[in-house]
């Protein structure tokens, strides 16, 4: 038996249906107006999931190409600077001969010549401070605020960030001489003896005054005679009675053998001076120099000291001056490392990972921070106690320039030999800084230039997948719409014929 559909069945099933074509329109229109295939999460989760995993790394991807392109201009503008720093040391024609070592100055040239080193000392600084990156100095580390180099009024030491370049070159406090070697080498020379002839109580005189010479450094000569055995004894006993007295310390017993060493000639270096108690055992910054607490309290104990002469006072407090000295210099030459060592890590896409320390793995991240020091050629002195830095040097060689007369040029044979000695150093200097312009600029400006290409392609690929997941298809989205809105308009034609139908019945 059929089954009779009703006006109201008929109306309810229409209303259902051209409710769902209205969606299926909607959907499609926006869909063409959005240009994508969803707009939420629940219409595609698996889809919508993926497309997050690509966004989320085209977002880093886009971070890592704005870092890229900022480290860049950076060595760009680095590249620039020691440009003009080579340049200007290649062409300036005083600069060729002094720095280039082309051709030994003329005489009359020589005093003017140190005008011109000196200036391109200057120039050179003046380079290394105009290389700014918007408000920073590229060539200041860490601290790119601050400015990298700066003068003393004098303009004879040179200062990085404050910190004196040319550090390291204060030597260790000499040990003070004991008082038994002191009257080891005063032994009287035995007197004349009964047998002895003038000629060789002459001779043994001359022998023991030479011999007396040569232990005291008087001369660094060996008299060809053999040592007086008094005066060899005296010394041998010295450090004998020394290293036997049971309130000798380790460290005196230590000093007394260099002094002994000292004046046989087995070294020509005094003994270093033990490092006071004081200063072992008072509070240091991270540097190595005394706190001022630490200082203080020293001067105090000095001071408060009754059994001190003023004289005994005096010398304490110079010999501590001598300590604080080199300290503050050691001091001075380890803010230099670390400052030249540091990093300032930028992540460019390497695979940034930490180890089982927590420290950032090297190769997975960029270091962008140029220090200017190494761009110079270093910083301290060589054993020599010349300055690594090329403008100090430069500063120096043109001092030994202008010590020739200012009119004939004309200078002792010592100053030549220095001349001569400091321009080998600046040569090699120089190739050092060409090969740090070279090297460290040049090859990592171009590192960043590739990884920028390597960045933006793999961003395009990124790019690529998302719009595969994302975005629809113009064609397949076009016929959807048309094919949805050309069944919605004969949804509506059929709700006509309906509604035409029950309102009749309805009349009836």
């Amino acid at each position: 038996m059929a089954m009779r559909i009703t006006t109201s069945m008929t109306m309810n099933t229409y209303r259902y249906n051209l409710m769902g074509s209205n969606v299926r329109v909607n959907d499609a229109m926006n869909k063409m107006l959005t240009k994508r295939n969803f707009t939420s999460y629940a219409e595609d989760p698996a889809a919508a999931a993926h497309a997050w995993r690509i966004r989320r790394a085209f977002t880093k991807n886009n971070a890592y190409i704005a870092n890229n392109s900022d480290t860049f201009s950076r060595y760009r503008i680095a590249y620039a600077a020691m440009d003009k720093i080579k340049t200007d040391l290649a062409n300036n024609d005083g600069l060729k001969d002094a720095v280039l070592g082309n051709s030994d100055p003329l005489a009359a040239g020589r005093y003017a010549l140190g005008s011109v080193v000196y200036n391109g000392a200057e120039s050179v600084i003046q380079a290394i401070n105009g290389a700014k990156y918007g408000d920073h100095f590229v060539f200041a580390g860490k601290d790119g605020l601050k400015v990298p180099y700066s003068w003393s009024e004098d303009g004879k030491t040179l200062y990085y960030r404050g910190v004196n370049v040319d550090a390291g070159g204060v030597p260790v406090p000499k040990a003070e001489e004991m008082q038994k070697f002191t009257d080891a080498l005063n032994t009287p020379m035995p007197p004349r003896g009964p047998a002895e002839t003038q000629e060789e109580f002459d001779a043994r005189t001359e022998n023991w005054n030479a011999w007396k010479d040569y232990y005291s450094h008087a001369t660094n000569t060996k008299p060809e005679g053999a040592p007086p055995a008094e005066l060899k004894d005296a010394l041998d006993g010295a450090l004998k009675d020394i290293k036997d007295d049971p309130n000798t310390s380790d460290e005196e017993k230590k000093v007394a053998q260099g002094w002994y060493d000292y004046y046989t000639h087995a070294t020509n270096e005094k003994p270093d001076d033990p490092v006071p108690l004081w200063v072992k055992t008072g509070d240091k910054d991270q540097y190595g120099y005394p706190t001022e607490e630490t200082i203080k309290a020293r001067q105090a104990a000095i001071d408060a000291d009754a059994t001190l002469t003023p004289e005994q006072r005096t010398a304490m407090k110079a010999k501590d001056q001598e300590w604080l000295t080199y300290l503050k210099d050691q001091s001075d030459l380890n803010r230099l490392k670390e400052m030249d060592d540091e990093q300032t890590n930028v992540d460019l896409g390497l695979g940034l990972q930490e180890d089982e320390n927590g420290d950032v793995i090297n190769g997975s991240v960029f270091n962008m921070a140029l220090p200017g020091l190494r761009m110079l050629g270093g910083y301290g002195v060589d054993e020599d106690g010349d300055p690594r830095n090329l403008a100090t040097l430069m500063k120096k060689y043109a001092a030994v320039l202008e010590r020739a007369d200012p009119e004939t040029g004309q200078w002792s044979g010592a100053d030549r030999a220095e001349a001569d000695r400091l321009l080998n150093k600046i040569n090699k200097t120089n190739n050092n800084v060409i090969k740090s312009y070279s090297d460290d600029v040049a090859a990592s400006a171009e590192f960043l230039e590739t990884n920028g290409e390597r960045l933006k392609d793999q961003g395009y690929a990124l790019n690529q997948e998302r719009a595969a997941i994302e975005d629809i298809d113009p064609a397949d989205a076009i016929s959807a719409f048309m094919y949805d809105y050309t069944c919605y308009n004969a949804a509506l034609k059929v709700g006509t014929q309906i509604l035409s139908q029950s309102l009749i019945d309805y009349m009836n």
